[in-house]
């Protein structure tokens, strides 16, 4: 069998790719990416939406803390009686520490760095819309 090696080679002939090929490839891989790259826009666009709803909520819901807790009053002493404020300097930041709403600034914290996460996607998902491919063969996978 390996003599007639040689002999079955001389038979085939060179096939050659489309000239066409890469054009084809690189309008393929812009296809998919800009199909996943719609997809995340729109689902970003809408955890954006959903996040800068709930980060006005929990702001609202802060500020309302902030009044019901004293905490505004404490702090308007550093305004008022910066005198009386020097000599009991200790019992005023554990007063303000106490009446400072944790919870409440955790939720304004995490829901705007939902806000700002989700941004981040839209606007990437936007950005690899607006590109068009290039000549054949020069178009470059988003990441």
């Amino acid at each position: 069998m390996p003599q007639d090696y040689p002999k079955l080679f001389t038979y085939l002939t060179e096939l050659e790719p489309p000239a066409d090929l890469a054009a084809r490839i690189s309008s393929r891989i812009y296809r998919v990416s800009a199909r996943s790259a719609r997809l995340r826009a729109v689902v970003s666009g809408a955890v954006s939406l959903a996040a800068l709803g709930a980060s006005v909520t929990t702001g609202q819901w802060l500020y309302a803390g902030f009044l019901h807790s004293g905490f505004a009053q404490f702090g308007s002493l550093i305004f008022s009686d910066l005198g009386v404020l020097a000599t009991y300097w200790q019992d005023f930041i554990l007063s303000l520490t106490e009446s400072f709403p944790v919870l409440r600034f955790t939720a304004v914290l995490g829901s705007t760095f939902v806000f700002l996460w989700s941004l981040r996607y839209l606007v990437g998902g936007i950005s690899v819309l607006t590109r068009r491919p290039g000549p054949a063969g020069t178009y470059t996978i988003p990441s």
